[in-house]
């Protein structure tokens, strides 16, 4: 079974990727658009391999970018707790359908703007005992006013910003994003007042399950 989705997240994960978005289809009209779930809210996936975390091998995917179009041959839905959007696919079959440029009108459509915190709190990460309350582990928000910066002490760039008036200071793991900063590492950097990320919630580290910023989109 074959299924399209649009790339939201492109991800450094153990070395290798994780590249996550929401599922597609075609309209009468020949148009994409987004599945959405019994309630109404869009249909997140991520494909994942039958490795130990699931990581998907960067050769496979070193050409697909944040808002491609992709097609997989499913081989079977895993979900695995909070992780729901979790598919076993068949790693020959991915291709990149087309590229979509960002626009803010299919943006806006895709956002998670109905919660008051990010993943039912208000810190960087839920403890394991907590997990369980979790539904899923990815959703697209709308931020204002992002402040970037590279902390020293735990060599990671971060992200901070307000979501909902609560202030989150998160990893960045977007590959694109990480690549340009080693080809630009004296530059400053700059993001618009408005960009849209993508935030994940990974697999249990000393007990945690911390928020990523897994995509970035902020040219468009």
């Amino acid at each position: 079974m074959k299924i399209t989705f649009i790339c939201l997240a492109n991800s450094k994960k153990h070395g290798e990727r994780c590249i996550a978005g929401i599922e597609l289809e075609k309209n009468s009209n020949n148009q994409w658009r987004e599945i959405r779930n019994e309630d109404g809210k869009p249909k997140w996936i991520r494909p994942i391999s039958s490795g130990e975390n699931g990581q998907v091998e960067e050769k496979l995917v070193k050409d697909v970018h944040i808002f491609d179009v992709v097609e997989i041959d499913l081989i079977q839905r895993m979900p695995s707790g909070y992780q729901s959007e979790n598919v076993l696919f068949n790693t020959t079959s991915l291709q990149i359908i087309e590229s979509i440029k960002p626009q803010k009108t299919t943006l806006e459509r895709l956002i998670s703007n109905n919660k008051d915190c990010l993943f039912e709190n208000k810190g960087k990460a839920i403890p394991i005992e907590k997990i369980h309350t979790l539904q899923n582990s990815l959703c697209l928000i709308s931020i204002q006013n992002p402040i970037c910066r590279f902390d020293e002490t735990k060599y990671q760039f971060r992200l901070e910003f307000d979501y909902n008036g609560v202030i989150y200071d998160l990893p960045i793991t977007d590959y694109k994003f990480l690549k340009s900063r080693v080809q630009k590492e004296n530059e400053p950097i700059v993001l618009n007042e408005q960009i849209y990320a993508c935030i994940s919630v990974g697999i249990e580290y000393k007990e945690w399950h911390y928020k990523l910023v897994a995509g970035m989109i902020y040219e468009f």
